[in-house]
């Protein structure tokens, strides 16, 4: 009896250390196929911003080596420097604005585009696509539509007869213009809604409207 014993056990000890050498396998290959993420990661974010927390404690001006002052600047910035304070109610101001309608704006279009409609698919590309180009490009791309003398913008309010300001040179509309811009990225959010509408089952949807919900035919995504 105790040789049979010893005999399953052993061969059930094989089919567990079989699982375990295939995980260890998926998570190698896992880690290197995310290694270039995490390499640039480091290099181009962790690091900029280690070297960046490093020199704030410093005295440095790019042309002489750095000097440590310890939390100097930091005082300094708190008690005797007021475009920081004006820096930073300025950025308040403009994420009380923008995150809201970036996540406004990504769930409605979530909703519109987890319609079952002909061209569905071509849609989610076009409104996801800005979410991926390049940050120079659009640099450009809105200092073209925001120019206050050819811009796309105050030619088509000139349609209108209004006549439009400098945007990104007034005073007044420099912020309502960055807002706009950032809603250039809104089918970033919008995917990730997207797919938290595509996980709920169907189910759902067949038992809402037994329940005498409304609305619901068209909200099944294919």
């Amino acid at each position: 009896m105790k040789l049979g014993s010893l005999k399953l056990s052993n061969n059930a000890v094989k089919p567990t250390s079989k699982r375990m050498s295939l995980r260890r396998r998926e998570a190698l290959w896992g880690y290197i196929f995310i290694s270039p993420w995490l390499i640039g990661f480091i290099i181009f974010t962790v690091g900029p911003m280690a070297a960046s927390l490093v020199l704030s404690l410093t005295d440095y001006n790019v042309t002489s080596p750095p000097v440590f002052v310890q939390l100097d600047n930091y005082i300094k910035l708190f008690t005797d420097d007021p475009r920081f304070w004006h820096s930073l109610g300025i950025t308040v101001k403009f994420a009380l604005v923008a995150i809201p309608l970036n996540l406004v704006f990504g769930f409605v279009l979530a909703l519109l585009l987890n319609q079952n409609v002909p061209g569905v698919a071509f849609w989610r590309t076009i409104y996801y696509l800005p979410s991926v180009i390049a940050g120079v490009a659009v640099a450009i791309l809105w200092s073209l539509i925001f120019n206050p003398r050819f811009g796309i913008l105050n030619w088509l309010l000139s349609l209108v007869g209004i006549d439009g300001p400098g945007w990104l040179a007034s005073p007044d509309w420099a912020i309502p213009a960055l807002i706009i811009m950032s809603l250039w990225s809104v089918g970033g959010g919008m995917i990730i809604y997207l797919s938290g509408l595509q996980s709920i089952p169907t189910a759902l949807y067949e038992a809402a409207e037994l329940d005498g919900a409304v609305g619901l035919d068209d909200d099944i995504s294919t």
